[in-house]
């Protein structure tokens, strides 16, 4: 079923060019998606442990497939938004030329990503990471430009820099331990890293800084705002779903299920909060400054991820929960946030912060769910960024160095000086917008989005399971 779940999305991917699915798409892709979901949810949900062989190597390599805490809360995520994330594309692509080609990589992306969540070792991973730059780059450079082609050369470089990083991080660790394997609270004893700290912290950075390309953390980041050239459903899929959160939740199996706490206490941890803190504070601020919606979305997203990772490497509980809910937290808020330019660029064709006066009275439904994706990102009450922020605050005052808190603490205040900007224009400034009697947008982008948005607050409201969900991660860290 495993092997189902990954395949499935393939088939279906191969399927998009056939001629006679093409014109069926429209129904036929969503409702396919919708079952693969419906069927996969509990399955994943109800088979925590179950691992398997994908397959071996002659020279003794071997590929494993799993199911574990985290995995559940990544593989139902990937899930669940795919869905939305299709039918939203379907509308915003309408009948333009190439969906059959579009629709392939799109589809194709979502079973390599499953089976990024289902890797249950270190290689396995890296196989599924390599594949996902593979099936993204078609996708980023879709419209065919030359600003569009100038953005995927930069995304590969970066991208073959972070895959060499990780390769050699990750042979130097198994030279090391004898093992790839995830597991909770990490395969490498304190005691070794002790008795010869070097090598190990040589193997964790080259994996941290791998993982950290995609990752868009500080030096490697400049490949990700060039991508905002991409159709705006890729763009959700980059920045919410797949390519930054396969580069997220690699450093979080890293941090969590190959090093572990308890390893990971005796490394100079200093340097990489400093590294991982000025990557937040920098996206925060060219966040401020960019007019363009995509790109500051984009410099949002940069930022974001830093308080992911920087609520795993506190190695508390507290942190480690708050983190985990802020990589479902941050998804459903930012792909919100994307659909919702899209409309506004689709419809009205404003791409700027400085254009939305009064836009409000034109888009009301969309700018209300901008506005409640805002309120999440920020961390509001009654938001699930309300309850991730809380979990990172109390991982940062519960760690050895409390001040450390500040960081999430000014993040937020940042949100709101970058995402507020563009509702309050909408709502409250003098425009030239007038409402439009056929509606604001197609209900394929409309209903999406708006679903969306109701979904970051009711991560807020109805945060029971889905904290439950965290929990398991922290229990199998710190047993």
């Amino acid at each position: 079923m495993i092997l189902l779940l990954i395949a499935v999305p393939m088939l279906l991917a191969f399927l998009q060019l056939i001629p006679s699915v093409g014109r069926r798409r429209h129904w036929f892709l969503p409702v396919c998606l919708l079952a693969l979901a419906s069927v996969g949810v509990p399955f994943i949900l109800g088979n925590e442990g179950l691992r398997q062989p994908l397959f071996r190597t002659g020279v003794g390599i071997e590929f494993w497939v799993g199911i574990d805490s985290l995995g559940t809360v990544f593989g139902i995520m990937v899930l669940g938004l795919w869905v939305l994330a299709t039918i939203y594309a379907l509308g915003y692509l309408g009948k333009e030329k190439g969906r059959g080609r579009f629709f392939f990589y799109y589809t194709i992306t979502l079973g390599v990503t499953l089976g990024l969540a289902f890797a249950s070792n270190l290689v396995t991973y890296y196989l599924f990471y390599e594949l996902l730059t593979l099936t993204t780059y078609p996708l980023v450079v879709f419209t065919g430009t030359k600003e569009a082609r100038r953005a995927g050369r930069v995304y590969l470089f970066f991208s073959f820099i972070g895959a060499a990083l990780a390769l050699t991080g990750a042979f130097l660790l198994y030279s090391l331990v004898g093992s790839w394997d995830f597991t909770g609270g990490g395969i490498v004893t304190a005691e070794a890293v002790v008795a010869d700290p070097v090598p190990y912290l040589i193997s964790f950075t080259f994996l941290f800084a791998g993982f950290g390309v995609k990752a868009a953390l500080l030096v490697f980041h400049h490949w990700l705002p060039r991508a905002m050239v991409a159709p705006t459903p890729v763009s959700a899929l980059l920045h919410a779903v797949a390519v930054v959160k396969a580069g997220v939740f690699g450093i979080l199996r890293l941090v969590l299920y190959v090093f572990g706490p308890a390893a990971l206490s005796n490394f100079p941890m200093e340097y990489f909060y400093l590294w991982v803190g000025a990557t937040i504070v920098l996206g925060a601020l060219k966040a401020m400054q960019e007019n363009v919606l995509k790109r500051r979305l984009a410099y949002s997203t940069i930022s974001h991820l830093g308080y992911i990772i920087f609520g795993s490497l506190l190695l508390t509980s507290a942190g480690v929960r708050g983190s985990v809910y802020h990589l479902v937290a941050h998804a459903f808020a930012k792909i919100t946030l994307f659909f919702s330019v899209g409309i506004i660029t689709h419809e009205t064709g404003c791409k700027k912060v400085s254009e939305l006066n009064g836009i409000g009275r034109r888009l009301p439904l969309t700018m209300i769910a901008f506005a409640l994706a805002s309120f999440c990102l920020v961390g509001l009450p009654l938001t699930g960024g309300f309850v991730s922020k809380w979990g990172l605050i109390s991982g940062g005052l519960t760690s050895p160095h409390p001040f450390l808190a500040a960081i999430f603490i000014f993040g937020s205040m940042a949100n709101a000086l970058y995402l507020f900007p563009a509702f309050v224009r909408a709502f409250f400034r003098h425009g030239d917008f007038t409402p439009n009697p056929r509606g604001e947008s197609n209900r394929a982008m409309l209903l999406p989005t708006l679903s969306l948005a109701g979904l970051a607050i009711a991560l807020g409201i109805f945060s029971g399971w889905p904290l439950s969900l965290a929990r398991a991660v922290v229990s199998s860290v710190f047993p």
